[in-house]
């Protein structure tokens, strides 16, 4: 029902950019090239919205503060939500996302749980599951897995 929503969403506003002086509904910000509007939690993300990359402007976002719950990448030009941090996949481009540095001080965010390596953050969900999911395997150690089926 969501992903309905956000698509008649985006049809609504694709419709609305062909006109000449048209605006944004609410929580959607007017591209540079005034072609078509963004949601204002996709600017800085990484990834074009806008059909002349003006949502993604490097000048413009090293000046954007990311919006709550999210971190700004070390090139100081992209935002991703806090638990991409230290999960083993890039999300930022500079890969400061996963650097191991900033995982060791890292705190896991709510329902994360931090393998022993101390460099990584997976689900809660995931512990015990049967599948490695910290590189170090301690997420499937048997003496903690066994212990917590008692």
């Amino acid at each position: 029902m969501t992903k309905i929503l956000f698509f008649l969403t985006v049809v609504v506003v694709l419709a609305q950019c062909e006109e000449e002086n048209y605006t944004c509904p609410s929580g959607f910000e007017k591209c540079a090239d005034n072609l078509g509007c963004f949601h204002k939690f996709k600017k800085c993300n990484g990834h074009n919205d806008c059909a002349d990359s003006s949502d993604e402007d490097p000048d413009m976002c090293r000046e954007y503060t990311c919006p709550p719950g999210s971190w700004k990448c070390a090139d100081n030009v992209q935002c991703v939500p806090d638990y991409y941090r230290c999960e083993r996949d890039i999300d930022c481009a500079d890969n400061s996302d996963e650097d191991p540095e900033m995982c060791i001080d890292y705190t896991c965010p709510y329902e994360h749980w931090k393998c022993a390596n101390n460099v990584q953050c997976i689900w809660l969900y995931s512990k015990c599951d049967g599948d490695n999911d910290c590189t170090d395997g301690s997420d499937e150690d048997p003496e903690m897995c066994n212990q917590r089926d008692k």
